[in-house]
């Protein structure tokens, strides 16, 4: 809105301004017909209880994984990793931290994804800083706020210990300013706050999976740890 508008520009000045201009000029009108279009996708989508052992093209896949990117993350900071198993070797580690018949849809599956939420996104700022400007960001906010933001909303310190103390500390100082300042975000635990980005991103996938004619399932692992030592995060 206008108040928005006042405070990018208070903030940003001319580099403010041209942003918002760009935006302002991108049409947000959709046709009855692509309505309707994403209309039936969101209502067609389902979870798949069986899948079909035929292959997955590979096309098909690189496309669905660019629409997945799109998916809206605080800062867009895209704070998770999408892991790709294809191989059979690979699947039946993974239906190994599954419970249930959740187990054999991953081995029965032609393509897996796994999602996995990074909780040390700070560890690599400038490639935030990078990719906001690229995409561009006024280069004040993205050398300033965005750094800013992210260390007080995500807390994604590398390290369990440094991410614990930081978190508690900042959370009984914002939760205590809040009383005096309503407004004042008061952050989310460092687990819930990339949870939150990463089912944005599985979200993205799914819809996008079915526009190309695939089913999926939404699947959570009853051993995390298992689930780790089974791809490869780094």
């Amino acid at each position: 809105g206008d108040v928005y508008k006042r405070q990018i520009n208070a903030e940003y000045g001319e580099t403010g301004s041209s942003v918002l201009a760009r935006f302002s000029s991108m049409s947000l009108t959709f046709s009855a017909a692509e309505r309707a279009a994403l209309s039936r996708v969101m209502l067609t989508r389902f979870s798949c209880k069986k899948f079909k052992p035929n292959p997955i093209k590979e096309a098909d896949l690189n496309a669905v994984l660019a629409l997945t990117q799109r998916a809206p993350t605080s800062f867009n900071s895209q704070p998770y990793k999408i892991v790709v198993a294809k191989s059979q070797a690979v699947r039946d580690q993974l239906g190994m931290a599954c419970s249930g018949p959740n187990a054999d849809r991953t081995r029965n599956a032609p393509v897996v994804a796994v999602f996995a939420a990074d909780m040390e996104i700070l560890s690599d700022l400038d490639k935030q800083t990078r990719m906001a400007i690229a995409n561009g960001a006024p280069e004040v906010y993205a050398k300033e706020g965005l750094p800013k933001g992210m260390k007080v909303l995500s807390n994604g310190y590398p390290g369990w210990l440094i991410r614990t103390m930081v978190y508690n500390l900042t959370w009984s100082l914002t939760s205590v300013l809040s009383w005096f300042k309503p407004g004042i975000p008061v952050p989310a635990p460092p687990e819930a706050w990339a949870m939150k980005q990463t089912m944005m991103a599985a979200d993205h996938f799914m819809l996008a999976a079915t526009v190309h004619g695939m089913g999926t399932c939404l699947l959570y692992t009853s051993d995390a740890a298992d689930e780790e030592d089974s791809v490869d995060l780094g």
